[in-house]
């Protein structure tokens, strides 16, 4: 077999002497369980504790879940678990191997398998990338939706769980009736006060199952609210194969990122954990004003970006920030409308952080694709844009921009851009958005005023203000007659 067909393994790295971890030749133990294995996680959380073994050694391995498909497993398993992470700044590269997974468990095939990996005495961490629809909350409220049809299910079958919360439950059951330590539970997804929101959803759900599972819960877990911030576009097979052409291996888990990483954490732990803190994460009493600001500045830049970008045929976010007016927008979203919601420490560099952003959103390397970010856009929106929009009414501060970046996403759920190519639109609401958009027969009041009326997105104060209404209404017809572009410059 010759060199560019080989797969990455230890075996390979050997044979092309290519440096493996030194950590994956001892083989630590794992004492982290992670629902959700997906490319953020190995781009992220996995890198931290990729550096905490390197540095410090422990028994920090990961242990994968993937809560819904085999491909991790299948890309990872004839690796050795290991995989290659490349950063990409311009023209410049960075490659490293990573060995901090262990091993990869898929749940809808071994359900008993997860539950009892969680339940295990050598597990002390669970952390969560499942985003915002894993949680199974209504959008409405921020609390757990026992009416959702896979949470129903769990509670009916609570040893074949289909959710992370179900898989929590059962595994917290085993430790409770072995008189096992609690864990501490860290949720890394973009949603506002997600550790307090994982805490009341879990505690909800095992409130309905068995009280006295909910108060252990409670005494013996520990839920620390996290802010995670790198762009991990999805890797294409370009990427693969420019891989295979460098390093004269093929690698199907490898992931492609940006230099910048960012990982607070909330101190409130339930007993040990990695030395995150160590290799660059943030240990804070209080993550909610830095993860108000990623999700208000970053976050909410991302979709607005997505939802034109999509419309307006353009690939990826790189594209779009390339042209003049369509940064100025962004940037004035960001300074102008973002960012005076936020709370934050006076020493920190909010005008400085904005730039990083604009820096960052322009790296062509990464060629993070518009369609990849404008994905569940009802779980989205509520966390991203709304809160901005909802302290301008409340301040009586203009609102057009972040109005024009939600009637964006509303041009976008027309499924059609620009130059007439039609998508798909990839959201756990998408039939309710068609009955919204064939009912109201192309009239842009009427999509505005029964869209708005969802309260699984939309909070009542919203759809009543007659300004909020007026202003999207008037985007959006402006977005479908003039096009995006010429409507914002028409503004400017």
């Amino acid at each position: 077999m010759s060199n560019t067909k080989m797969r990455l393994s230890a075996q390979t790295a050997a044979s092309l002497k290519t440096p493996l971890p030194e950590y994956f030749k001892q083989r630590p133990q794992a004492g982290i369980v992670h629902l959700g294995l997906g490319a953020f996680h190995r781009a992220h959380q996995a890198w931290y504790t990729h550096k905490v073994l390197e540095q410090f050694g422990g028994d920090w391995r990961i242990i994968g879940v993937s809560l819904r498909s085999s491909n991790a497993r299948e890309q990872l398993q004839t690796q050795d678990n290991l995989y290659t992470l490349e950063v990409r700044d311009g023209n410049s590269t960075q490659r490293e191997i990573i060995g901090a997974i262990s091993e990869v468990i898929v749940a809808p095939e071994s359900p008993e398998r997860v539950i009892q990996t969680i339940a295990s005495a050598t597990t002390h961490v669970v952390t969560l990338t499942i985003t915002e629809k894993g949680y199974c909350l209504s959008s409405a409220s921020g609390e757990l939706d026992l009416s959702h049809p896979e949470i129903q299910n769990d509670l009916q079958q609570p040893n074949s769980p289909l959710t992370a919360l179900g898989f929590l439950a059962a595994a917290l059951a085993q430790r409770k009736m072995q008189n096992r330590s609690g864990l501490t539970i860290l949720s890394c997804d973009n949603i506002a006060a997600n550790g307090k929101k994982l805490r009341a959803a879990l505690l909800k759900f095992c409130q309905q199952l068995d009280p006295a599972l909910a108060d252990w819960v409670d005494e013996n877990c520990r839920f620390p609210c996290s802010m995670v911030d790198r762009i991990v576009p999805a890797s294409s097979e370009t990427d693969i194969h420019q891989l295979k052409r460098d390093c004269a291996y093929e690698d199907r888990a490898a992931v492609f990122t940006e230099p910048f990483s960012q990982w607070v954490i909330e101190q409130n732990f339930a007993g040990a954990v990695p030395a995150w803190d160590k290799v660059g994460a943030e240990y804070v009493s209080d993550v909610a004003p830095f993860e108000a600001m990623k999700l208000r500045l970053l976050n909410a830049s991302h979709s607005a970006i997505a939802y034109m970008g999509a419309v307006m045929a353009y690939q990826t976010v790189d594209e779009f920030i390339a042209n003049a007016t369509l940064r100025q927008f962004i940037a004035e979203l960001m300074h102008e409308e973002a960012a005076p919601t936020l709370s934050l420490p006076a020493s920190f560099d909010l005008a400085a952080y904005e730039q990083q952003l604009l820096q960052r959103f322009a790296n062509s390397a990464l060629r993070h694709r518009c369609q990849q970010i404008a994905m569940d856009g009802s779980q989205k929106i509520p966390n991203r844009l709304l809160p901005i929009l909802r302290w301008q009414l409340n301040n009586n501060k203009q609102s057009w921009r972040t109005s024009a970046a939600i009637a964006a996403w509303l041009r976008y759920l027309m499924g059609k851009d620009e130059t007439g190519n039609a998508y798909p639109i990839n959201d756990p609401m998408s039939a309710r958005f068609s009955e919204v958009y064939e009912k109201a027969a192309g009239d842009s009041s009427a999509i505005v005023t029964s869209m708005l009326s969802l309260q699984e997105i939309f909070p009542i104060e919203l759809h009543n203000n007659a300004r909020v209404v007026a202003e999207i209404t008037d985007w959006l017809n402006a977005f479908r007659q003039q096009g995006i572009l010429a409507a914002l410059e028409a503004k400017n």
